[in-house]
């Protein structure tokens, strides 16, 4: 509690400072690319809560990059699947509006560039007008969709998202192409402006959660790294997810041979998933008993279904199949 409180008092004299840092370094980080690209809210980003629901167990810096950059496409994709007809309208209105005016101005230069520097209106010059009306043009182009874009399947685009996030809530099977996923998806997914604003609102707020809520949790945190912590002899204590440990950990929905308490047991099969994962990525690793047990059973579920798809009709099939796939995601 003590230590809380110090690095409260320590986040609050220093929050001037950590302002002006973070303004800085976002801006000379992205200028360049506003610029290139012309979009003023920056692509939308997975938010720091969405990078920790994806990260899993004993994964390496590298390889959860590559899934993360991965993932940026199919992201796009689900996102664009929802087009807002009214906002389209308007931003369309607006883009030409924007676009006619900037033009005329540009045009104005051919006549002669001066023009643009000692005409006035409003106590500004028409350079400060083609500034505006490009940065209005830009932000309006944002939102709307190209041709290609206008082909929805929320459903596949879903489908391919998954496979790198490896993240899908109960809540969401079966209900890909309604608005309350899409919400919730996009609260992980933002613009990065928005991420920067909630970054200086996370860093304006520190200090009162660091002096004022933590510390009255502060035996709460302890019990839950006493309660998931095991002793290892060649690694010390370490966190028991990490470890696989089915016996303690285990989630039967996910596969693991045993179905330890809900108390124990890790969110969406989250450590099951981790040692899929982990298998894949490291093929010479020996997982433990209970470990290959679980690989063993969703190998045998592989191949049940396999064979029952192999069984059906071919349109059947496709749908089994995408089926199939969407359930091992979500297994895996």
């Amino acid at each position: 509690q003590r230590r809380f409180v110090v690095f409260g008092i320590l986040n609050f004299v220093l929050l001037p400072f950590t302002l002006l840092f973070m303004i800085m370094y976002f801006f000379l980080k992205n200028a360049e690319e506003f610029h290139k690209k012309g979009d003023y809210l920056g692509p939308r980003k997975w938010s720091p809560r969405a990078l920790w629901k994806f990260r899993e167990f004993n994964e390496l810096p590298h390889i959860f990059e590559r899934r993360v950059n991965g993932s940026y496409r199919p992201a796009n994709e689900y996102e664009q699947q929802f087009p807002v007809p009214v906002m389209t309208v308007v931003a369309k209105c607006t883009a030409f509006v924007a676009g006619s005016m900037a033009a005329v101005l540009l045009l104005l230069t051919l006549v002669d560039e001066e023009l643009l520097l000692h005409i006035h209106l409003l106590d500004r010059n028409l350079l400060w007008y083609i500034a505006v009306f490009s940065g209005i043009l830009a932000i309006s182009r944002a939102f709307i969709p190209t041709p290609e874009q206008s082909v929805l399947s929320p459903d596949r685009a879903m489908r391919k998202l998954v496979a790198y996030t490896h993240y899908m809530p109960k809540r969401w099977r079966g209900r890909f192409n309604t608005y309350d996923v899409r919400d919730e998806f996009l609260e992980l997914y933002q613009f990065k402006v928005v991420l920067f604003l909630q970054e200086i609102l996370g860093a304006v707020t520190t200090p009162l959660v660091l002096l004022f809520t933590l510390p009255r949790r502060a035996h709460d945190i302890v019990e839950f790294v006493r309660r998931v912590s095991i002793s290892d002899d060649n690694l010390g204590s370490v966190c028991g997810y990490a470890l696989f440990n089915m016996r303690k950990f285990g989630n039967a929905k996910y596969g693991a041979p045993v179905h330890a308490s809900k108390l124990w047991r890790s969110r969406q099969g989250k450590m099951e998933k981790s040692l899929l994962s982990f298998q894949a990525n490291n093929p010479e690793w020996s997982a433990t008993k209970d470990g290959v047990e679980l690989l063993q059973q969703l190998t045998r579920f592989q191949a049940e279904q396999s064979a029952a798809i192999a069984g059906r009709p071919m349109g059947m099939s496709m749908g089994m199949g995408m089926g199939m796939g969407m359930g091992m995601g979500m297994g895996m």
